[in-house]
């Protein structure tokens, strides 16, 4: 298999997880009802925390500069923060 063979299937594959996400509603309820979460949260003063450890982290990390990203609208949110093993212990 050569690197485009595995390119694509690696792309067919993130594909069909996807469609399996969009088929199911209990996944997009529980999303939507996250989303609701924290932007009540947000709207009483309150915050986000991601915590993990090792690749975990990583992913906490990223997910807490999502939320302060300029990705959809601006945010301007100091209510996130990740928690990981190197910086609190």
């Amino acid at each position: 298999m050569n690197a485009k063979d595995i390119i694509r299937e690696q792309i067919s594959a993130s594909a069909e997880i996807k469609q399996q996400l969009l088929s199911d509603n209990r996944v997009c309820d529980v999303i939507a009802k996250a989303a609701q979460i924290c932007v009540e949260a947000y709207r009483n003063g309150k915050k986000t925390l991601f915590a993990g450890n090792g690749g975990s982290a990583a992913d906490a990390q990223h997910l807490a500069g999502e939320f302060v990203s300029k990705f959809y609208f601006d945010l301007n949110s100091p209510y996130n923060r990740y928690l990981d093993t190197h910086r609190y212990r």
